[in-house]
């Protein structure tokens, strides 16, 4: 009765917790306050975009990407094979384990006829699974520790959930290492299956059986292994036990730990150490099942759903509330997993400039705070926009992203948000700085040694761009040149002659130009250079520089 008014409560507050968060998937908003929509108008739209996807040939865009990136997660393996690894060994095992053990009289009794745990391959596929969800977790914590970024942007929630799955997965083999040896286990099995009693003679064929086969502990008797004696026993085996129990060598993880643990197997049944076990295991299942939708394991449902959400096109034509609902699920679909921040672009200007919001998982994670209306102070929201304006919008963490969040329009939206409350994006105050500081127009710089010591803060160095001809390849490869109509009148310089002006030494003149702020980051002009220059991640470089030396924030 304890057990299952346990679970009873655990399955309340689960239910109750996915009820709590998904509320905010149709109240929380990132972008400007217009126009506005109901929590009800909101869930409006999701219904009739669910609708309108699933009545129509998208649907089997869904279906496609249901196999391809929620269960096989091949997005993953393209991009980091020992990230997936990690992802779907604790993903399949967990999940096969769910189906084939916790919910056996559900699902493996109704699929195959004379199902039992302790036969094979059941045996063999408990622990199978079990040991994917163990490497899985090692892959994780090795990941953690291996990476400085990663190790600074895991939380007490990614410990949590570690640790509960480490305690779920390890008590579960010790329960059956312990099973396998208890003397108690077997007793209560001998009394119910065949109605002899332990202290009984009639029953020591079998225990002797047993012993030798099925390596259980028998503590201060003594049964010699005769050949009668082991006849006898294995004929009572077949007529009471063979049918339900295979050999415990097949649970190749469980039974090693049986050895182990055998030495001491009296002292253990002693304590009755598989209920121990069985007590801790089951508790710590229960409170997953209730922690579910306040830690990391959320993403188990969030995570899919985006990526079904992704591949099925929505929002569809830009509807303003289906993009404020997918940005707010976004926020919960994110894993912290770092993959945005080890492969950011301006990451490396975090070692230069002390700013955890210059990553992107921090950042995402202060809008979902701010979103969920929790108060910051007004240094914090300084570095919160210094963070999204040193972001270059390269595009490289949402296609990226495992979870198929679109973080580019999370930035882009949290920047017009921050505009509209006062904050001036950098491509404007920054030349306006520099405009005001700069005495000449063409003022050259007294040492080339402060240029380049000035540049290799963002590794810029002079190297980068000695190569360059000047033959305006990149200017005339450039969309942003060919889209104005004035280039010169709204760029100030164009790309060939950012670097003829980083050659000359005219620092200022370089890092005042709205050309490194229009630049849209699409690689054309690098990846048409004759020389080889790399012009595009230059501009990375002068815009970072130029945010850190005008030494001081924004108005506000």
């Amino acid at each position: 009765m304890f057990f299952t008014y346990t679970f009873y409560a655990a399955c309340l507050v689960c239910v109750l917790g996915m009820i709590y968060k998904l509320r905010p998937w149709f109240s929380y908003r990132i972008g400007p306050p217009e126009p506005g929509y109901s929590a009800w108008q909101r869930i409006w739209h999701a219904l009739r975009a669910v609708v309108r996807t699933v009545f129509s040939f998208r649907i089997f865009r869904l279906a496609f990407s249901l196999v391809y990136d929620v269960i096989l997660q091949a997005h993953i393996l393209r991009k980091d094979p020992l990230r997936w690894g990690m992802h779907f060994f604790i993903f399949a095992g967990f999940m096969a384990l769910l189906l084939m053990h916790a919910l056996e009289d559900q699902v493996s009794r109704e699929l195959f006829s004379g199902y039992h745990s302790t036969v094979n391959p059941f045996m063999f596929l408990r622990n199978l699974f079990g040991l994917l969800v163990l490497v899985g977790l090692g892959i994780a914590i090795y990941r953690r520790r291996a990476s400085r970024t990663l190790r600074r942007i895991t939380t007490r929630a990614d410990r949590i959930a570690i640790a509960l799955l480490l305690v779920i997965m390890t008590s579960g083999f010790l329960l059956e290492g312990a099973k396998i040896i208890s003397p108690s286990v077997f007793g209560s099995m001998l009394r119910d299956y065949s109605g002899y009693s332990m202290a009984s003679e009639d029953s020591d064929p079998i225990k002797t059986y047993w012993q030798a086969h099925y390596g259980v502990a028998f503590p201060g008797e003594d049964l010699p292994e005769t050949p009668e004696m082991m006849e006898q026993g294995r004929f009572m085996h077949v007529n009471y036990c063979a049918y339900c129990h295979d050999r415990p060598e097949w649970a190749f993880v469980s039974y090693p730990a049986s050895r182990v643990m055998y030495p001491a197997a009296g002292l253990l049944d002693r304590f009755r150490m598989d209920v121990i076990l069985w007590y801790l295991h089951f508790l710590a299942c229960f409170i997953g099942l209730a922690l579910l939708p306040f830690t990391k394991f959320f993403h188990v449902i969030t995570t899919p759903l985006s990526l079904l959400v992704k591949s099925a096109g929505l929002p569809a034509r830009g509807e303003t509330a289906e993009r404020l609902n997918r940005r707010a699920m976004e926020l919960d679909a994110c894993t912290s997993c770092g993959t945005c921040s080890l492969h950011c672009s301006v990451a490396p200007m975090f070692a230069r400039i002390e700013n955890r919001y210059i990553l992107p998982s921090e950042r995402l994670s202060a809008l979902k705070n701010l979103a969920a209306g929790k108060t910051m102070t007004p240094g914090q929201l300084q570095q919160i926009v210094e963070g999204g304006q040193i972001c270059t919008k390269c595009y490289r963490c949402t296609r990226l992203c495992p979870a198929g969040i679109d973080l580019q329009d999370i930035w882009l939206a949290a920047e017009a948000q921050f505009a509209q409350q006062g904050y001036n994006p950098a491509a404007r105050w920054i030349p306006d700085s520099f405009a005001r500081d700069l005495p000449s127009a063409h003022q050259k710089l007294s040492s080339d040694a402060d240029l380049l010591g000035g540049l290799a803060a963002v590794s810029v160095h002079q190297e980068d761009f000695s190569g360059c001809l000047k033959c305006k390849t990149c200017t005339n490869a450039c969309p942003v040149v060919d889209a104005a109509d004035d280039p010169l009148g709204d760029l100030d310089l164009l790309p060939h002659q950012m670097m003829h002006a980083l050659s000359l030494g005219m620092r200022d003149e370089v890092l005042s130009s709205r050309m490194i702020w229009a630049c849209a980051t699409c690689y054309l002009c690098q990846e048409h250079c004759p020389q080889g220059v790399r012009i595009t991640d230059i501009f990375y470089g002068l815009k970072n520089l130029a945010y850190r030396q005008t030494n001081k924030y924004p108005p506000n």
